[in-house]
């Protein structure tokens, strides 16, 4: 490498860790990593996106972390989910608790292969 050249920088962050590489990655002006070329956010609670170029979320279909919400406590989800207030929210939190009792792939459990979803950008192409 050229002392000119920069390295490639591909930021990961699982559950809160995501939300914490968010947090830096959504800076204004000289706050915002300019040299990323890729992001992956796995479990991000809420499932929060920053919208970066390259930004990559990988969520379990039945993470319960990802799915959570404090608006749930009094606005129904869409869909044909049965709601009812607080009592849902209870019940959400209640999979949250559980959600690392479940097999890699499923819940709040991600496995090595998460890593296979982040595609790398080079800067030079």
């Amino acid at each position: 490498m050229l002392v000119h050249e920069r390295p490639e920088v591909h930021v990961v962050g699982e559950s809160l860790g995501a939300t914490a590489g968010q947090a830096v990655s959504s800076g204004s002006g000289a706050e915002r990593p300019r040299s990323v070329c890729s992001v992956l956010w796995t479990g991000t609670p809420g499932g929060h996106r920053v919208g970066l170029p390259h930004e990559v979320p990988v969520a379990n279909l039945d993470d319960p972390v990802v799915l959570a919400s404090l608006r749930d406590v009094v606005v129904p989800p869409d869909g044909d989910r049965r709601w009812l207030p607080v009592v849902s929210a209870v019940h959400s939190a209640a999979d949250v608790v559980g959600s690392l009792e479940v097999p890699d792939g499923s819940g709040h459990r991600y496995g090595p292969e998460q890593a296979d979803r982040l595609a790398t950008y080079s800067s030079t192409s």
